[in-house]
Order: C-alpha cells, then structure tokens, then sequence
C-alpha cells in the first residue's frame, strides 16, 4: 500500500505570507509618499505664492518712487513759474503806476513818444506774464485714456467738449482737484483722472 502524499500546505503557506508582507510594504510606501505629496505640494504652490508676492510690492515700490521723483520735479516747476509771475506783476504795476503819474503830469508831444516807449515796454512784461502763466498751467506729460468711451469737459463736472472714444495718448497739462486739464478737443478742457494713466 503506497504511503499518502505530504500536502502542500506550508510552503502555500509561506508564499502566501510572503506576498501579504510584499503589498503591506508597498502600502505603506504609497501612505509614506502620499503623505509627503500634500505637505510637498502645498509649500510648492505657497512658495511661489509668496515669490509672485514680493515681485508685485517691488514693482509697486518701484513706480511710487517714480511717481515721486516727477512730482518733486513738477513742485519745482510750478514754484519757478509762481515765483516768475510774482515778478512780473510786480513790474507790471510799478509801470502802470508811472503810465498814470506821468499822463497827470504831463501833456507834451515828446512825453507821448516817451509814453509809447512805456506802453510797449508794459505790452512786453504783459507777455511775459502770459508766458509765465502758460507756465504754471505747463505741460506736465502725457497719459493714455485706456478705457474709452471718456468725456472731456469745459470745467469739473461742466458740458462735454469732446469724447475720446479709443485708446490715444494725450496731453496732460496742470490737474484741479480729480481733473486734469488736456487739450484732446483742440480746445483747452478737462478729463477726470479715473478715466487716464501715466
């Protein structure tokens, strides 16, 4: 009588487990790296967050100081030119003053070619007063109106010249409050500073 067979059962056995510890292994490499993942990822992304961050307050510093670097310069300008026209009025009315002594005084043909000499000395510092206030109200640079249709006006909140209905650079001369004065319509007007940038 043939003796029965062993059966297969330990080395089934140990394959088995074998393979049970091979997929727990892999499980807990995908747990390990899954976990490394969200941490990796999110700091990844915050990251260059915080990098598009600092660029964006560093091209923000960057146009502040050009804005107050041209300013300064135009402060300097306008004082030049108020202080031009404080000279000029001056003059003008010592000679207006000495025009109207004089015609009290005197009534002789040679004080009238000496009066002409005056008056057109007076026409000249007249001019330079006009001069010196186109100064004042100078052009101080130029703008584009970037989001037409935009109305330019005779005065803050007065009637419409003009509308500027595409995107132009124009010329921007002195601002009145949230206005600055443009000569877009040919005619010297206003436009409302929300509607232009620098």
């Amino acid at each position: 009588m043939n003796s029965p067979e062993k059966p297969l059962t330990n080395p089934l056995e140990k394959k088995l487990k074998a393979l049970t510890e091979s997929v727990e292994s892999y499980e807990r490499r995908s747990r390990k790296r899954a976990i490394v993942y969200s941490l990796l990822i999110p700091a990844l992304l915050l990251t260059s967050y915080l990098g598009f961050i600092i660029w964006q307050v560093n091209q923000l510093e960057s146009k502040k100081k050009q804005l107050e670097t041209r300013n300064n310069e135009l402060e300097v300008q306008v004082g030049k030119a108020k202080a031009s026209i404080e000279g000029a009025s001056r003059e003008l009315e010592n000679v207006n003053q000495q025009i109207a002594k004089a015609r009290t005084l005197f009534g002789s043909d040679a004080f009238q070619a000496s009066l002409s000499g005056i008056e057109a000395r007076t026409s000249n510092v007249s001019s330079n007063i006009t001069n010196a206030s186109n100064d004042l109200i100078s052009r101080t640079g130029v703008a584009i109106v970037f989001d037409p249709p935009s109305n330019v006006r005779a005065n803050p909140n007065g009637d419409i010249l003009c509308s500027v209905r595409s995107k132009v650079t124009i010329n921007i001369y002195d601002s009145i409050g949230d206005w600055y004065y443009t000569d877009v319509c040919g005619n010297k007007g206003v436009i409302h500073k929300s509607q232009v940038k620098f």
